[in-house]
């Protein structure tokens, strides 16, 4: 195990690189798929700090697993982030970093999951599973569902794990906590995307109901850029208390409490735009990513 403590270069390093990306993300109109990354990445690091402490593979393992997963759901869209090898709107120093290190990752996984697991699952499940329910393959619709991120997320974890275990690289804790970050990075984004007007069924295709809330796609920026700026200013502060002990918290302790306060300002912000149960229109059709 790597105490942070033990090294200060690395503690430096993270801080200059959030402080670096974070200025960034305000120069410019906002990019939904920068926008998933974006607050995703934050909402990581604010959980993810306290893992600093323990062993700083397992902090990047968290991030990189939220990173990844916050895009996957638009793998039903044509031309989703996930499978560019940059992530249009990222700039800086730490944008070069993301795109040079993240990015080459995002399309071995944005087409892997497309062609290899999500359309296979899509004909499981509709042709043979629940044949009396439709199964659309429509963005917005079983990739941004409960069932589809849980099928999908399971299946990853098989491959990734089965891979790992034959390559002789399988360690179980590294492997749960990426499919833990993994899932979550999916769950963010469909909470995201519920704060849009468009929203999405989160039990489709069981029930018609959605998650709305009044964002307008690529015209609310300003409610976003808000958010993503106490976001970052909470993951600012979380890398700060890690690093540095500053409250005296054990690790457990600090993790309760930034992931309490991460569940807290989401809920303020989902009450903040208005998100709320609607039963949704029989016309499947959207236009907002």
């Amino acid at each position: 195990m790597v105490v942070a403590g033990s090294s200060p270069a690395l503690g430096e390093s993270l801080v200059f690189l959030f402080m670096a990306y974070f200025p960034y993300y305000f120069c410019d109109d906002s990019v939904l798929g920068r926008q998933h990354l974006t607050l995703s990445f934050f909402s990581s690091i604010i959980v993810a700090g306290p893992l600093l402490r323990v062993d700083q593979v397992l902090f990047f393992v968290v991030v990189l697993g939220v990173c990844i997963g916050s895009l996957i759901p638009d793998i039903d869209a044509e031309d989703a982030a996930i499978f560019h090898f940059n992530v249009r709107g990222l700039k800086g120093d730490t944008g070069r970093i993301l795109n040079d290190f993240v990015a080459p990752i995002l399309p071995i996984f944005g087409y892997m999951t497309k062609y290899v697991i999500y359309r296979p699952l899509l004909f499981v499940f509709d042709k043979i599973l629940f044949r009396k329910l439709s199964f659309s393959d429509k963005h917005r619709t079983f990739t941004h569902s409960v069932l589809g991120v849980t099928a999908i997320t399971v299946v990853t974890g098989l491959l990734i794990g089965a891979s790992s275990y034959l390559l002789g690289l399988f360690d179980p804790v590294i492997f749960s906590l990426f499919l833990v970050a993994y899932a979550s990075g999916c769950f963010l984004h469909m909470l995201q995307d519920s704060c849009t007007r468009t929203g999405i069924a989160w039990n489709s295709p069981f029930s018609s109901k959605k998650l709305k809330g009044d964002i307008y796609t690529g015209k609310d920026f300003l409610k976003i850029h808000l958010f993503a700026l106490v976001l970052g200013s909470m993951a600012f502060i979380s890398l700060f208390v890690s690093l540095t002990g500053f409250t005296g918290l054990g690790v457990h302790r600090l993790f309760l409490t930034a992931f309490s306060s991460l569940l807290s300002i989401w809920m303020l912000f989902l009450v903040f735009v208005g998100v709320k149960v609607v039963k949704k229109k029989a016309n499947f059709f959207n236009t907002e990513h």
